[in-house]
């Protein structure tokens, strides 16, 4: 959808990217982290690291880090970008599933 849009409106001046944040550092992913603990009998540091594991960086990337690449994007030295899917993951390990 995001290429056939930046197809559509590109030539108007329009740039369309699809970001993928991947997992996030968030409220919500510390009440997962939490929950993760609690249901395998380990420690809430024990829960961040095994997370950490899949992300190449060694750690979750943060919402504020997911909205300096958006930042980016709408800037003018975006533009390059048009239709293309950006993944603001901290680089996830194994498969690529979008």
């Amino acid at each position: 959808m995001s290429k056939n849009l930046a197809d559509e409106l590109g030539p108007h001046g329009v740039n369309v990217v699809v970001v993928h944040p991947g997992p996030t550092r968030t409220e919500a992913f510390e009440q997962h982290v939490q929950s993760l603990a609690r249901a395998r009998g380990i420690s809430v540091e024990e829960a961040e690291r095994l997370a950490a594991s899949t992300v190449s960086i060694g750690r979750m990337v943060t919402a504020e880090e997911v909205a300096d690449v958006v930042a980016f994007l709408a800037s003018p030295r975006g533009v390059a970008l048009n239709g293309d899917p950006v993944v603001a993951s901290g680089g996830m390990r194994g498969p690529i599933h979008y």
